[in-house]
């Protein structure tokens, strides 16, 4: 995905979605996407946020150091 961060950028709706769907591991293979899409994956932000309070403690610090890469 990162290799074509200009057209990645399409995605991050569909990547937003997934965040929302599956168990941990899909969760943080997700934000590992959206992390390699870079700053056009902003949109995900409250996606990405909704996870903050997920159970696994992987996935909370994932979505927050993600979150933390965004400038708004």
């Amino acid at each position: 995905v990162g290799k074509f961060e200009a057209r990645a950028a399409g995605a991050t709706e569909a990547l937003a979605r997934r965040l929302v769907k599956g168990d941990a591991e899909v969760r943080l293979e997700t934000l590992k996407a959206l992390e390699r899409v870079g700053k056009a994956s902003a949109a995900a932000l409250p996606a990405i946020a909704e996870l903050f309070a997920h159970p696994d403690p992987r996935v909370r610090s994932a979505a927050a150091m993600l979150a933390g890469k965004y400038e708004e």
